[in-house]
């Protein structure tokens, strides 16, 4: 068989030389090989189950443009994870070539073996593939009460917690990348969970909101008490059951434990994160009350702002509306008594007109008279004259 040369990227001196003979198992997109010292190598998903000499003349031959982001996906993921304390497999990024042919290369990565992590007393739920798993064993066995949420507590805090970080950073969801560890104390022999993140392929940069809603981590929490239970279902009764959907009675538990625990999850957020804001859904429901309150508020404000202004409006033109009614009755009224002036004016002008006329015609009939007169007088006089003349 032909023979790999694996090298780190991160720390170019360290370099594994493999064979693609133990395949541990595949999905969509990646191909898992156990390369030894702890480490499984993932490849591109280009044909499962055919020899090594093909895959190897396919892999070197493929175009690697969306192999190589899943790769890089992968890895920053992965190391994010790492940087706020969450379990991660610890990929690293590699560079393979055939030590055949040491010019074709290919990008990939390496992660730990989950059976690597047995050395740490941590075993390994894939909940994609069930036959890559290493844990195989109930979390709680025989003689306890599943619904007694007090036996949930500390089996499920360490999980909660990093389920609450996988919140806090947009990881709300139960997809492919969200897995579980069962740590064992080696002494006390007991059993806790945890949140290990792996398997990020299309996954997309999410962003810190400071705010983790409890909708959110119950769905979290649900599936992990789903996946404790499946172990119950599985392993309690001491006899291996292969099961697939969990029945109505454990169900039930978890709907029940799921609820029973929501104040504790709420109880551990306020000790682990004061300076982070936790909506439970009552929360939720009163600041969206309160919101709705503000919003109601601020537009029967607005609405009785535009009334005000719609009846300032009306009265100042009510009042418009009377002061015009006022300076036309005052208008009407000046022009009253200016036509009853000038028909004043006129009756006195033509009663002074004919006054006039009267004294006139008066002046002229006693001028007529008194110019009669004379002449009579004249007449009589030069008759007299005549009759007995002067000497």
């Amino acid at each position: 068989m032909a023979t790999i040369l694996i090298k780190s990227i991160e720390h170019p001196d360290v370099m594994i030389e493999a064979d693609l003979t133990k395949q541990l198992g595949g999905g969509g997109s990646k191909t898992a090989f156990d390369v030894g010292q702890g480490y499984v190598l993932m490849l591109p998903n280009i044909c499962t189950n055919r020899e090594y000499e093909i895959l190897l003349f396919r892999m070197f031959g493929l175009d690697t443009v969306g192999w190589n982001e899943i790769v890089d996906t992968e890895v920053y993921f992965c190391q994010k994870f790492k940087s706020i304390g969450l379990l991660t497999c610890n990929s690293q990024k590699v560079i393979v070539s055939s030590l055949e042919n040491p010019e074709k290369q290919l990008y990939a990565y390496l992660s730990t073996n989950f059976n690597e992590f047995a050395k740490q007393d941590m075993y390994i739920i894939d909940h994609k593939n069930n036959e890559s798993s290493t844990f195989n064993d109930f979390m709680f066995g025989p003689g306890h009460d599943l619904d007694d949420a007090n036996i949930w507590k500390p089996v499920m805090r360490s999980f909660i917690v990093d389920c609450f970080k996988r919140c806090l950073y947009g990881w709300t969801g139960s997809g492919d990348s969200f897995n579980y560890a069962i740590m064992i104390d080696p002494i006390t022999k007991k059993k806790c969970m945890r949140a290990l993140n792996f398997d990020f392929t299309g996954a997309t940069q999410k962003w810190e909101t400071g705010v983790i809603y409890e909708h959110s981590m119950k769905r979290l929490l649900s599936a992990g008490i789903e996946q404790v239970l499946f172990c119950e279902a599985e392993y309690g009764t001491g006899e291996k059951k292969q099961i697939y959907f969990l029945n109505k009675e454990y169900e039930g538990i978890k709907e029940r434990i799921t609820e029973a625990l929501l104040p504790y999850v709420e109880e551990i957020f306020e000790s682990d994160f004061p300076e982070l804001r936790y909506l439970t859904e009552k929360k939720q429901k009163l600041e969206s009350d309160e919101l709705a309150n503000r919003i109601k508020a601020s537009i029967e404000a607005e609405l009785k702002k535009i009334h005000d202004k719609h009846a300032k409006f009306m009265t100042d033109m009510e009042e418009r509306r009377r002061l015009c009614d006022l300076e036309s009755q005052e208008c009407l009224e000046r022009s009253r008594k200016l036509l009853e002036q000038l028909e004043r004016q006129e009756k006195e002008r033509v009663q002074n007109q004919k006054m006039l006329q009267e004294k006139l015609d008066i002046e002229y009939w006693e001028a007529c008279a008194k110019a009669k007169s004379e002449s009579m007088i004249n007449r009589i006089w030069t008759g007299f004259c005549s009759l007995f003349p002067f000497k």
